[in-house]
């Protein structure tokens, strides 16, 4: 049952106005008014890594030695809505004395900049502030371009249209989980981008960059490019749980496809293909502002020891899948 109002007493001043727009769940009118535009994005959760103790242990001495150690205990579930709130609120505080980031998600404010996120985080504050979109800022931000790529490909001496099987090879399985978990994209992860080379020269070099500072920037990039995928779906999903926003009647997903697994690294193609989520397509056709009900899924079981035949006929069929619903999504929104 909602509050009754308190009436205003006589001589005393007028009330506050009421707000145009739902404040528990938008910060102002406009991004009330994207809201739709953000329902379409599609998220990259996150994935573990369930790999061979060779491959794991390589990454995970890597990562460890950077201090981004928190970033690989991705929750196997996040709540879509809640992330998309995140963004859809999303602002860049251009007064603030440092890089800072301010959202709100269902009523809870939140004040992001490289203090915060590295307690969050767990990890050190470095000197390295580093970030790149496109290979012209990589280039300004490097000192010999020879030199660079390499040190993390095997004959490039210069940069552009890098792709996986140009990295060095014991550089591919860890691209893969940057490509994830630390600086998420969606498409074609046969490609590498100036920020994974920019990442994977820091974590080669031992010249690490500060990892609070590069998730926040990560965020913010979803508000200069319209069509990025919203990432660090199972990172906000913790962040979100810690803060104590409320997920009653929330619907969790789970992380699909899974882990990251040791056969992935010697596939020939790695691609969205393999990414649906039918009931992530479901879920953003049926959301509204005012919520609806659902059950929280419980968290999806792991098996191993399949032999990479049986991994490869399991992606055929995925793949065949995959393409059969998009063809029906296609056919539906048409």
């Amino acid at each position: 049952m909602a509050a009754r109002g308190k009436r205003t007493r006589s001589g005393a001043g007028p009330s506050e106005p009421q707000p145009d727009f739902n404040a528990q769940l938008f910060t102002n009118r406009v991004n009330e008014g994207n809201w739709a535009g953000f329902k379409s994005r599609p998220i990259v959760s996150g994935r573990q890594v369930i790999t061979s103790p060779r491959n794991h242990r390589y990454i995970y001495d890597v990562i460890t030695a950077a201090g981004w150690t928190e970033i690989m205990t991705v929750s196997n579930i996040y709540y879509p809505k809640l992330v998309r709130y995140f963004y859809c609120n999303l602002d860049v505080d251009q007064n603030a004395d440092e890089y800072t980031l301010v959202s709100r998600v269902k009523g809870v404010d939140f004040v992001l900049d490289v203090s915060t996120m590295s307690n969050f985080l767990k990890c050190p504050v470095v000197e390295n502030f580093q970030y790149v979109a496109n290979d012209e800022e990589l280039v300004n931000a490097i000192d010999d371009v020879t030199t660079f790529y390499q040190t993390i490909t095997d004959d490039r001496v210069i940069g552009g249209g890098i792709s996986k099987a140009e990295l060095k090879k014991h550089l591919r399985p860890l691209h893969l989980f940057i490509a994830h978990n630390v600086a998420p994209q969606k498409g074609h992860y046969d490609a590498v981008s100036p920020l994974h080379c920019l990442i994977l020269h820091s974590l080669e070099t031992g010249n690490y960059m500060d990892l609070s500072y590069l998730v926040l920037r990560e965020m913010a990039s979803v508000l200069q490019y319209i069509h990025k995928a919203l990432p660090y779906g199972a990172l906000l999903t913790k962040l979100f749980l810690d803060a104590k926003v409320s997920i009653t009647r929330e619907q969790s997903l789970p992380n699909v496809p899974g882990p990251i697994r040791d056969y992935m690294f010697t596939r020939g193609h790695i691609s969205d293909n393999e990414e649906g989520n039918p009931q992530e397509n479901n879920e953003q056709g049926q959301e509204d502002i005012a919520g609806q009900p659902g059950e929280q899924m419980a968290q999806p079981q792991f098996e191993g020891g399949f032999s990479q035949q049986m991994f490869t006929r399991f992606d055929a069929l995925q793949a065949s899948q995959n393409q059969m619903l998009q063809e029906f999504q296609n056919f539906a929104i048409t």
